[in-house]
């Protein structure tokens, strides 16, 4: 009979690869612009892409949607999560996924459209500070795309 080690007992690559994602997107909500805004834990998300390895980003960005933010802006952030995750569930397995500008464009319009709701009726700082954050979203999913892919 083969006694079970320590090693056995370790989840698999792609299972810690996943759960460490998940953490990460769970630590970069909390890194927010204005208070409102976490495009570096969204660019995460979206770069994450469908299936497995996003629902563990996505259940990260849920958490630190808990976490770190307010009622209403964790309910933006976490709406925006979701969107990015259905997107990439709906264009997975399409060659429109695979093309170099996706995740960045995919961030950016996520992040607006949900954003856009709530900003009606705001001061144009506000919208500002909205197109600030949809910019730098992604400007960091084109770098995180960029290494993913090398």
């Amino acid at each position: 009979m083969k006694r079970p080690t320590v090693r056995d007992k370790l989840p698999s690559g792609a299972l810690r690869q996943s759960l460490l994602r998940g953490v990460l997107v769970f630590a970069l909500s909390a890194a927010r612009v204005g208070g409102l805004y976490a495009p570096w834990a969204l660019a995460a998300v979206a770069v994450s892409g469908g299936k497995g390895r996003g629902l563990w980003a996505l259940a990260g960005a849920a958490a630190g949607a808990l976490v770190w933010f307010d009622f209403q802006t964790g309910l933006r952030f976490a709406a925006s999560a979701v969107l990015l995750y259905c997107a990439n569930m709906a264009f997975c397995d399409t060659k429109l996924c695979r093309r170099d500008g996706y995740a960045p464009l995919l961030t950016a319009a996520g992040l607006g459209l949900v954003q856009s709701v709530y900003l009606v009726g705001r001061t144009a700082s506000q919208w500002a500070l909205c197109a600030a954050a949809c910019a730098l979203a992604a400007a960091v999913a084109y770098g995180l795309d960029e290494a993913r892919q090398d």
